[in-house]
């Protein structure tokens, strides 16, 4: 994936990023909104290419990733959910 333009832009806890490039099908342009808090984070975004059209929503916390993908396309919703686990420390 090469990328050909990026802007980031932070403003009191909000991150923004226009992005844009060559992907693995083609050229593609991708816009996102994301809310950092220490507990609770969310994110928002939108991408085009040659492969259609998605729209992105997620939502976490410390042990759960939640969050739902629109393709515009073929009109369906992909529910995606991950676990995050804490890995033992290893004694020296």
């Amino acid at each position: 994936m090469k990328k050909i333009y990026k802007k980031k832009c932070r403003r009191k806890g909000l991150k923004a990023i226009i992005t844009g490039g060559l992907g693995k099908c083609g050229p593609y342009l991708y816009a996102g909104i994301k809310g950092e808090k220490r507990s609770i984070g969310g994110s928002i975004g939108g991408s085009i290419g040659t492969k259609g059209g998605q729209v992105y929503a997620s939502t976490h916390n410390k042990k759960v990733r939640l969050g739902m993908i629109y393709n515009l396309n073929t009109k369906s919703i992909t529910p995606k959910v991950k676990i995050k686990k804490k890995r033992k420390k290893k004694a020296n």
